[in-house]
């Protein structure tokens, strides 16, 4: 909005006056270079990021790869029909590095901030293999022990696997599984981009280095503007306006690689 009034007030209204083919570019521009990225990275997150719960249905908490293959074809199918070129976005990323997901041994090395909002990390914690949801696990805990503690009773947090309930437990068998799926769609998209001759990069760029830098820590998850560090937005899945930016740059790379567009500069 500050753009257009600063557009509006420095210059007359004839400099809108631009031929058809300016407008008609600009419009492209804007759905196949940031709408259509936007969505396809939204999408990616909806069908692979609910599994995060610790439960794996099909259609439900994860879509399966069929699925997801016919709902990409129609996508695609709808931007040949332009005849544009276009970017499309790969969901490869490895699941151990979303924001989300903490080693048991994270865990319980806050086991004495816990234990201050009578939470007992159970010892099962230290040397177990799986993949905890903290965006589940935290508030349900620490919001039931602090429902017990009036009776005298104390909140135990497991890093135990209860297979068939949402546990927000990941073993390492629903890791394979998933990173197996999201190879697969990652595979089938980057696959139209070679097709097409489309431009295309992954959600690792982002996802894979999300968690750099930013140990887990009980009480700086529960008071920081950042829980999940400076790149991922409050609710631990979508990117923050700082992460938009890194995957807007990822996206230009991919552009000026594929389509020659001036000289591609990678961030850092």
């Amino acid at each position: 909005m500050a753009v257009i009034i600063h557009f509006l007030i420095a210059n007359p209204l004839s400099a809108l006056r631009l031929p058809w083919q300016v407008y008609l570019y600009g419009a492209l521009m804007a759905v196949l270079c940031t709408v259509l990225p936007v969505f396809m990275v939204s999408e990616a997150n909806r069908r692979i990021g609910p599994a995060q719960v610790g439960i794996l249905v099909p259609g439900l908490t994860y879509t399966p790869f069929a699925q997801y293959r016919t709902d990409l074809q129609a996508i695609v199918d709808a931007v040949k029909s332009t005849g544009a070129a276009a970017v499309i976005v790969s969901p490869r990323l490895d699941l151990r590095n979303f924001p989300t997901l903490r080693t048991s041994q994270e865990i319980a090395s806050q086991r004495a901030a816990f234990a201050a909002y009578n939470v007992r990390v159970s010892a099962d914690c230290d040397d177990s293999p799986n993949y905890i949801f903290v965006r589940g696990v935290v508030p349900r805990a620490i919001l039931t022990g602090a429902g017990l503690a009036p009776y005298g009773l104390q909140y135990t947090l497991s890093c135990n696997d209860v297979p068939g309930t949402q546990d927000y437990v990941l073993t390492p068998t629903d890791i394979a599984f998933i990173n197996d799926l999201d190879a697969q769609m990652s595979d089938e998209v980057e696959r139209h981009a070679a097709e097409n001759g489309w431009a295309t990069f992954a959600l690792g760029v982002l996802y894979d280095r999300s968690k750099d830098d930013v140990p887990f820590d009980l009480i700086s998850y529960l008071t920081s503007d950042e829980p999940y560090g400076h790149w991922i937005s409050l609710d631990g899945v979508h990117a923050s306006a700082a992460g938009q930016k890194k995957l807007a740059q990822a996206a230009r790379v991919a552009i000026q690689k594929t389509y020659g567009a001036g000289r591609a500069i990678a961030s850092r």
